[in-house]
């Protein structure tokens, strides 16, 4: 748990330099995530779906033409079924929450109707676009029916998957089949994802708090700012 807290206070040290730094920071991570979607993209792309699979198999010491088989043998449904379908909505609809949270702000920023658009609808471009490539790329590179096996398996049939330990998350599953270097920016890419989705919720959290003692809903002092910083304490 030391990285956590570190990162947690690192964040903390950064917010309190201001709204500014702080979005040099959002910037600097999006940048990542571009870079790692990129490298993920262009590697899976080009790459096709026995190459990985051999690679994959030949790391792990296992048949990758049974994988599927395998999984179907342990229930995996061959078609369309409504029910797969809708437990994988759910995910999705998880995923994007949190498209809105510039509404929360909006008492701080300058002309908020036209900038409240762009920000509630570009967010759920952007993101659906990044989401998108990812997936495509994953089909077109690893195998779509390949790629379900192996989650059906991990959490269906554990006994029955092939990674061990290894869960299949698409960015470590890249390990076997890229350079370290590669593998270094998609990794970097996918955790920043991760990363950034902290900052914001944490930065959302402290600009509500304000905005609440703001309007004497919770303690005033709460509604202070640092002098320097013109960051709430």
């Amino acid at each position: 748990y030391k990285r956590q807290v570190i990162f947690y206070v690192l964040i903390a040290l950064l917010m309190s330099r201001g709204v500014k730094v702080t979005k040099y920071a959002f910037w600097a991570f999006f940048l990542i995530i571009c870079a790692g979607v990129i490298a993920y993209a262009l590697t899976f792309y080009m790459m096709s779906p026995s190459t990985f699979q051999s690679s994959i198999a030949s790391a792990y010491n296992f048949d990758a033409n049974k994988i599927v088989s395998k999984a179907i043998a342990n229930g995996m449904p061959e078609t369309f079924t409504l029910t797969a379908t809708f437990s994988g909505v759910m995910f999705t609809i998880l995923n994007f929450l949190g498209f809105n949270n510039s509404v929360y702000l909006a008492g701080e920023i300058k002309e908020v109707r036209k900038s409240q658009l762009i920000a509630i609808i570009g967010a759920v471009l952007v993101f659906g676009l990044i989401t998108y490539i990812i997936y495509d790329a994953t089909y077109a590179g690893m195998g779509s029916n390949f790629i379900a096996s192996l989650a059906y398996l991990f959490v269906n049939s554990p006994e029955n998957y092939p990674l061990g330990e290894t869960p299949p998350f698409f960015h470590m599953l890249a390990k076997n089949a890229v350079s370290p270097a590669v593998f270094t920016v998609i990794v970097c890419g996918f955790a920043a994802m991760t990363l950034s989705a902290i900052l914001v919720y944490i930065f959302t959290t402290v600009r509500l708090l304000f905005a609440w003692s703001f309007d004497r809903i919770v303690p005033q002092f709460l509604s202070k700012v640092d002098s320097r910083y013109g960051t709430p304490y």
